[in-house]
């Protein structure tokens, strides 16, 4: 019997080496990296931008590819496709679309994190440079802790904001949102 596997496909890079998923070269990512997207990517779970031991600088270059959310997300896990606890800058003309086909209310991206009923926890910085974002029901970008900083893309969701600061986060000075460019639907 001879058997046939799929061929490994490397969907991220940082400098020459290859990996088979975005959370992978995350992992492997250290401070001031860029990550270069290679492919297509269908998540089936969340990418996580966090290392509580080692807080990074990293570069997510999308380099015009495309992120969309597997058709059966599941929300009571995942509640975002990008989750941003260190400092992350979004370049290189990509497009995240948060819509999955079983209709799964799902952020973009969520920036920081607190501990539940508090106004602890960790903050991130997110920075987009250009690209475009779509949402579903949830904003597209959401801000619980931290900072993001939108200097160009286009954002899109037919839910009640584009972009959001958790209301007693913002309150409290630990969300906030600076709009220097942009085209918002």
């Amino acid at each position: 019997n001879i058997h046939f596997s799929s061929p490994v496909v490397n969907v991220a890079k940082i400098g020459d080496v290859e990996y088979t998923s975005l959370q992978e070269a995350e992992n492997a990512a250290k401070d001031g990296e860029t990550i270069v997207l290679l492919e297509n990517i269908v998540l089936d779970g969340m990418v996580t931008f966090f290392n509580s031991a080692n807080p990074r600088m990293l570069t997510l270059d999308m380099n015009n590819k495309t992120i969309t959310m597997s058709d059966d997300w599941d929300n009571t896990t995942a509640k975002s496709a990008f989750w941003v606890c260190d400092d992350l800058t979004i370049t290189g003309n990509g497009t995240i679309d948060a819509n999955p086909a079983n209709g799964a209310e799902v952020y973009p991206i969520i920036v920081g994190h607190r501990t539940a009923g508090t106004t602890d926890g960790y903050a991130g910085t997110l920075v987009i440079e250009n690209g475009t974002f779509y949402g579903n029901d949830a904003s597209v970008i959401s801000v619980t802790n931290g900072i993001a900083t939108i200097n160009g893309g286009t954002f899109e969701s037919p839910g009640e904001f584009d972009l959001n600061c958790i209301d007693d986060m913002y309150k409290a000075g630990k969300a906030n949102i600076t709009v220097k460019g942009g085209t918002f639907a």
